[in-house]
């Protein structure tokens, strides 16, 4: 027999807590089987823009196009079975006609649209282009399949430079072309980050040293000895409005298992630290009483460890 195993799960992130004007705190929910976390705090900055074009405007001549757009396209079509989300929609008739984007100095990112050939077009096909450093270069040729509706998507990396799209009818052998909702997504952001770090078998961490009335972003992904999981999905925080009040900067203890111990470092000098093995008994309780790490040696096995500190529970699982 042979099977395989489930893969790590991606942590379920939960709302940020404890939001201040410099820190705030990144919870989830514990995956089964890790044995560590990862956490990732950043901030972004730039902007992305997104254009959609349905040619609403467009008459039978093929003009007029929407502002920054060029082409010579020498049609339209205003029924449903040729346009988009609505009509009308551009209609390419011969060799040689197509359609331009304007030209975006932030670079474009992303292009999708409709295209459909309105009747039979055996041996005619449509070529996509993109423009970078004032030259075309092919993207993608279209060749006729059926008469159905197509939504090509494209997507270029921002270090491209990909400035302007292109719509060609490059070979006419029969038939028509309608091209409609055509949407550009250009610009990109960048990200800073401010926290990256392994913290421990633990579902909470306290990100510190932020600005205040400032969004973060953070995710967090789960690791058992060397398979990793998939980052969450990004969620965002704003932190609070300054606050003159000095805060304790307590971080998040971490509990790990070396050399047939367990391990809590990261504590504040107050507090508690229980230990119980899965079945709930008891094996170990002592008072933090000014001590930075409390170790407790321990039989190979899996135990619940319970730490109290800062006026904060924390809960963890470790194995040995």
């Amino acid at each position: 027999m042979q099977f395989v195993t489930d893969s790590l799960e991606t942590p379920q992130l939960l709302d940020a807590s404890e939001v201040t004007d410099t820190s705030f705190r990144i919870n989830w929910e514990e995956v089964q089987a890790a044995d560590d976390y990862e956490v990732l705090c950043f901030t972004q900055s730039g902007e992305q823009h997104t254009v959609t074009e349905g040619f609403d405007n467009v008459g039978s001549k093929g003009e007029p196009l929407p502002d920054g757009w060029s082409g010579n396209a020498s049609g339209n079509y205003t029924s449903a079975a040729s346009s988009g989300q609505s009509a009308p929609s551009v209609a390419l008739k011969a060799t040689g006609e197509y359609l331009c984007t304007p030209t975006y100095p932030q670079g474009i990112v992303s292009f999708s649209f409709m295209y459909r050939f309105a009747s039979s077009g055996s041996g005619s096909y449509v070529v996509v282009e993109k423009q970078v450093g004032g030259n075309w270069a092919s993207v993608d040729t279209l060749r006729y399949v059926n008469t159905s509706k197509y939504y090509p998507s494209y997507t270029f990396s921002i270090d491209e430079g990909v400035t302007a799209m292109k719509i060609t009818y490059a070979h006419k052998a029969t038939g028509n072309v309608a091209i409609d909702d055509a949407t550009i997504v250009y610009g990109d952001y960048l990200n800073t980050v401010h926290t990256q770090e392994r913290v421990g078998q633990v579902t909470s961490y306290v990100v510190h040293d932020l600005e205040p009335l400032s969004e973060y972003h953070y995710q967090v992904r789960a690791l058992c000895d060397d398979v990793v999981s998939p980052w969450s999905p990004v969620q965002r925080v704003t932190t609070a409005e300054f606050s003159g009040m000095a805060r304790p900067q307590a971080d998040t203890p971490r509990v790990y298992a070396a050399d047939g111990r367990v391990v809590v470092s990261g504590l504040s000098g107050c507090g508690q630290v229980t230990v119980y093995n899965l079945s709930g008994q008891l094996l170990y309780s002592g008072s933090v009483d000014d001590r930075g790490e409390i170790v407790v040696g321990l039989n190979r096995g899996i135990y619940l460890v319970r730490v109290v500190d800062c006026n904060q529970i924390y809960n963890y699982k470790v194995g040995l």
